[in-house]
């Protein structure tokens, strides 16, 4: 449309010299006509709008432009004192000092200026203040048809947004930007405005200015944008363009007026920089809103399976999935806690249950949609077998537990195969074992939907050697000494099959109880050797004495003791004096039975460890002639109190703070009881190897408390150290000794510079376990005297936190007892769970004898054989130490490192297919993935969905080298589920599912 241009100038003065000589054009362009009316003709009033657009378009009578507009022709006079396509505008007359609204072009030629715009869009007018102090305050534009001619200067005086002060203001300042609100407002009833806000910059007379515009400043993704630029102003010219579109692409533009499409939703900051022939750059931004449809994305979510037996493995499918424009992202729920952000991800199920599975699709507006499935996940039943006992003599009698068995839906079946030839279909049987071996005794139970679950149990059933038990009467006497034996309390767990008797004077016997008659004189050690039904053989003697008629009689012994029973250390007064012979007793011999001895008549002893003595008293006669007698003396232990062992990894990091401490290995004589954890944080645990997490920071000394059955206890600490995250960490004290071990006097290199902190150590606190302490990092220190220390370093750093490592130290007197050297070995040393490994530790030695071996095997197992033998049945890496202890209880360590793998098993991969069957033909394919070339099929079996065996195949008759794969007859089978067993040499059945539909 055509528009009327009214200013409010500044008049700064009363002479016309000081009148006001503002500037204003349109740059050039095709859709904008500006031009001015002769004010002092009829033109210069025009009727309407129409006459003014016929007369731009035809004659152009009483049309002035400016001169140097592109739109002056030949019939055209340019008018007005401006140039370059400038108006110059003026106001004359008034007051000084003041604005007043003015429509007319300079020097009196009294041209009323219009603009005519052909088409809608955006439009830059620019405006040149050419003297100091002159300023245009306001600018009115209405529309010719809308308003007519005379738009009043009270009209526009009284416009709200026209008013203005009546005194001097300062103009806009150079190289500033304003934001501005232009509001229209028509005089409609009722009255109608809109808003548009943008930023205006003011430049110095002649600057740079960017003029970024776009023919859309908002639209639906993707959008895009005709950008322009080549309206930004500059005297010397405009010469580079650099548009930055800030879209996260890092894309950019050298184009004047570049075409840019935005594919994201969002709010841009376009940015353009122009410059100009004298170096100077200038940057101005235009926003650009890009918004979406608000129509929702459609989520699908589809999987080709539904029900499976765990692990059932789904590949889910969101392919279906909509949207109008992109779906910008995917939230699988799998219902059992997991999640995935794939499109079409795979996921295994591994317990039993009813899953809902949600799909959340969400497009590039953000809006979500959400589709579900349900999972049916089913479980073969798991077999639990317990068995009491697992071990011991034949006939041995075992009670099997199957009932804690579990399934989903229930078991409806026992079956159990003892290993000896016998089975029960009972939950919890018992069965009896009468010969010896080892029995692997396998449970299969069924559910409901014929599924089928194994677990197996090995028993133990040994033979004891039998005990043999020789008595004779009598035992001494005169030639010819009739004599009866009885070997009829010999005793066996199987029974006795043979008796065999030496008499000792070449005579035997095979009879039970025999009697046999010594003809000669002298010593016999009659020997019975009793043999059970397997083989199995136990030895017991007597001693024979056979005199000649009249001569010398065996002595008769005889024992006393006072006490015969009391706690250790007990003092007992032996008495042999009882003792009687025809001659005489030359000798008395005591065996205390503890590896102590006694010649004395009426020694004392003292036993100081609890236990029953079976004590012996041997007397002989002048002519060597012997007899024997037996005491008993039982001997009650003190109870020691336990030793609390507490020991915690790890010991110091960041909160939280999960540390997992051991109490098990605290011991006792008749055993720990009870354990007691206080982490130091006011929290507790009864359990021996608990495991806490400390939340906050700081130092936490965690006691453990053990008691035994008699109320004893002990107590062991265990000091832990919590730091902030990312703060100080404790230190790691390390503490090495050379030499460890030698004679008084002993001289010790100790070594803690090894010790470590992530901020600085700063003290080194030694205690060498005799009385003596040092402060250096590397001390030496000599022992003059023969013992075990424990050295404890401590180590603080600059925080205060601090860590302690220990050393043993063992001197000997010189020339006395030095410490034994522990060698521990292992063969094999890896190899695949079970893994049996032999172990040797007789190659320790010591310089008078070691007297006990203790091993751990590093999986809560231990042994006091010197050379054990030891399963592991877990795959791992085990740290094997062996302990020996010499004579006067010095103890030296070796370790020796077991890893055991994983047993390797075939994963067998069966697939039915097609599934329903048959197939054309009438048959149903299985065909295998997945298995090693030395596992063989032996056979397939059938079963319907009772659990009825069908039919079974041999396997290698059903392979059809054609397919690769395995064909079982289905044609003849009526239609439902079906339970395919496949049997292989070396491993577990593959279960699969079937449904026949014929």
């Amino acid at each position: 449309g055509v528009y009327r241009f009214n200013w409010k100038n500044f008049f700064s003065g009363p002479t016309p010299a000081d009148e006001n000589d503002s500037w204003l054009r349109f740059p050039n362009n095709d859709d904008v006509w500006f031009f001015g009316i002769d004010a002092s003709t009829p033109e210069g009033d025009p009727a309407n709008e129409a006459e003014i657009i016929a007369n731009l378009q035809g004659a152009q009578s009483e049309i002035v432009f400016p001169i140097g507009s592109s739109r002056i022709t030949a019939s055209t006079t340019p008018d007005g004192a401006g140039a370059d396509g400038y108006f110059k505008v003026y106001r004359s007359a008034g007051t000084s000092e003041t604005y007043d609204w003015q429509a007319r072009t300079s020097d009196n030629n009294d041209h009323n200026i219009y603009v005519w715009f052909v088409n809608p869009g955006t439009y830059t007018m620019e405006v040149s203040e050419r003297s100091s102090g002159h300023a245009i305050d306001r600018m009115a534009l209405y529309k010719v048809d809308t308003y007519g001619y005379n738009y009043s200067t009270t009209i526009l005086d009284n416009a709200p947004e026209s008013q203005g002060g009546s005194t001097y203001i300062a103009g806009a300042a150079a190289n500033s930007p304003y934001n501005v609100t232009v509001t229209v407002t028509d005089d409609g009833d009722p009255v109608s405005e809109e808003s548009i806000d943008f930023v205006w910059h003011v430049g110095e007379s002649g600057d740079l200015i960017a003029v970024p515009e776009a023919d859309v400043v908002t639209g639906i993704v993707p959008l895009k944008v005709n950008f322009t630029g080549s309206n930004s102003l500059d005297d010397a010219g405009v010469i580079s363009y650099l548009w930055s579109f800030n879209d996260g692409t890092g894309n950019t533009s050298t184009e004047a007026n570049p075409t840019y499409e935005f594919s994201e939703i969002g709010t841009y900051i376009v940015d353009l920089m122009v410059g100009d022939g004298d170096g100077n750059f200038d940057t101005k931004s235009i926003t650009i809103e890009v918004t979406g449809t608000g129509i929702p994305p459609i989520a699908v979510a589809f999987s080709g399976v539904t029900e499976g037996e765990a692990p059932f493995q789904v590949n889910f499918d969101s392919n279906n999935s909509t949207d109008d424009l992109v779906i910008e992202s995917y939230a699988w729920d799998f219902g059992d806690g997991n999640s995935s952000i794939e499109a079409n991800p795979t996921y295994t199920y591994n317990d039993p249950g009813i899953y809902t599975v949600i799909l959340t699709v969400t497009d590039i507006e953000g809006l979500t949609s959400i589709d579900e499935i349900t999972i049916t996940v089913t479980q073969s039943p798991v077999a639990v077998v317990t068995a009491t006992p697992e071990a011991g003599n034949a006939p041995l009698e075992v009670s099997f537990t199957g009932s804690t068995s579990t399934d989903d839906e229930g078991i409806v079946s026992y079956a159990w195969d003892f290993g000896d030839g016998n089975t029960s279909t009972e939950a919890d049987p018992t069965n009896t074992y009468n010969t010896s071996g080892t029995y692997d005794v396998v449970l299969t139970v069924t559910d409901g939907e014929g599924l089928t679950g194994t677990d197996t149990i090995s028993v133990t059933v040994t033979n004891d050697a039998p005990v043999a038990v020789v008595l004779a009467t009598p035992d001494t006497g005169e030639t010819p000494l009739e004599v009866f034996f009885t070997g009829g309390g010999s005793t066996d767990d199987a029974g006795i099959v043979s008796y065999e008797w030496d008499f000792g004077d070449g005579n035997i016997s095979t009879e039970a109880d025999p009697t046999h008659t010594y003809t000669d004189s002298g010593n016999y050690i009659a020997e019975l050797t009793v043999t059970d039904a397997e083989g199995e053989t136990g030895v017991a003697t007597v001693l024979i004495q056979v005199t000649e008629p009249g001569g010398n009689q065996a002595p008769v012994a005889m024992a006393n003791a006072n006490p015969t029973e009391g706690q250790a250390p007990l003092p007992v007064i032996f008495d042999g004096s009882g003792s009687t012979d025809d001659v005489g007793i030359a000798s008395y011999v005591w065996d205390f039975q503890d590896g102590t001895t006694s010649s004395e008549i009426n020694p004392v002893k003292s036993f100081d460890e609890g236990g029953t003595y079976n004590v012996t008293l041997t007397v002989m006669d002048n002519e060597g002639l012997t007899d024997i007698a037996t005491i008993t003396i039982v001997v009650s232990a003190v109870n020691q109190a336990p030793v609390a062992v507490a020991s915690a990894t790890p010991e110091s990091g960041d909160a939280p703070l999960e540390v997992a401490f051991t109490g098990s290995n605290s011991t006792d004589d008749d055993g720990v009881v009870s354990y007691t954890w206080d982490f130091g944080d006011g929290n507790t645990s009864m359990a021996a190897d608990p495991t806490h997490t400390y939340s906050a920071s700081g130092t936490y000394a965690a006691e453990l408390t053990v008691s035994d059955a008699e109320g004893l206890t002990s107590t062991d600490t265990v000091t832990i150290q919590v730091t902030e995250v990312g703060g100080n960490q404790a230190p790691v004290a390390v503490a090495s000794a050379t030499p460890e071990s030698g004679d008084a006097p002993l001289d010790v290199a100790f070594t803690g510079s090894d010790s470590t902190d992530d901020v600085v150590i700063v003290s080194y606190a030694w205690d060498f376990g005799d009385g003596n302490t040092s402060t250096e990092a590397d001390p030496t220190h000599t022992y003059n005297t023969s013992g075990t220390y424990d050295v404890v370093l401590t180590i603080t750093d600059a925080e205060g936190l601090t860590s302690t490592d220990t050393v043993t130290i063992q001197v000997a007197e010189v020339g006395g007892n030095q410490a034994p050297l522990a060698v521990a070995s292992a063969t094999p040393e890896s190899g695949d769970a079970p893994l049996e490994v032999a172990f040797t530790g007789s190659n320790s030695t010591d310089d008078i004898e070691i007297v006990s071996y203790a091993w751990d095997f590093g999986d809560g197992e231990t042994s006091t054989e010197m050379n054990p033998t030891h399963t592991y049945n877990e795959a791992g890496t085990y740290t094997v130490e062996l302990t020996v202890t010499d004579a006067e209880g010095v103890t030296d360590t070796d370790s020796i490192t077991i890893t055991v793998s994983e047993e390797e098993t075939d994963d067998i991969v069966g697939v039915i297919a097609p599934n329903p069957a048959p197939d054309v033909d009438g048959y149903a394919n299985i065909q295998l993935s997945q298995m090693s070339s030395s596992t063989v099929l032996t056979y397939i079996h059938l079963h319907d969905s009772t659990g009825k065996l069908v039919g079974t195949f041999d396997a290698s008759q059903a392979y059809y080298e054609n397919t690769d794969s395995y064909r079982v007859p289905v044609s003849t089978l009526r239609n439902g589920l079906y339970y395919v067993t496949i049997e292989v040499d070396n491993g577990d059945p593959i279960e699969l599912k079937l449904l026949v539909r014929n």
